[in-house]
């Protein structure tokens, strides 16, 4: 354990300064439309940009024993392209939009 000694101290130190100094505490605001549309907002002052997601009750976790593995499924056969667009098409697309 000696041996180890010098380096775990430096790393308790460098652990104690990250939760010191770069603690953020979160703040989220939720809201629900009256359409049912859910909206989580988390509110950073110190952010120097904001971004976006959109999620959906899709997927495997939202299927039932009847469709289980369809959401995979498709998600795989979506990245392979179509007889339009190519696999390459089809990410380029993605990319473009942020995705």
């Amino acid at each position: 354990m000696a041996f180890w000694r010098p380096i775990l101290r430096p790393i308790s130190q460098l652990s104690r300064w990250v939760k010191n100094h770069w603690r953020t505490p979160l703040q989220f605001r939720k809201h629900t439309l009256e359409n049912g549309l859910t909206i989580v907002a988390e509110c950073n002052e110190k952010a120097y940009s904001s971004a976006y997601a959109y999620f959906v009750n899709a997927g495997s976790r939202d299927e039932t024993p009847e469709v289980s593995g369809v959401s995979h499924f498709l998600e795989h056969m979506v990245f392979k392209g179509t007889e339009r667009r190519s696999a390459a098409d089809v990410n380029r697309e993605l990319d473009e939009i942020g995705s």
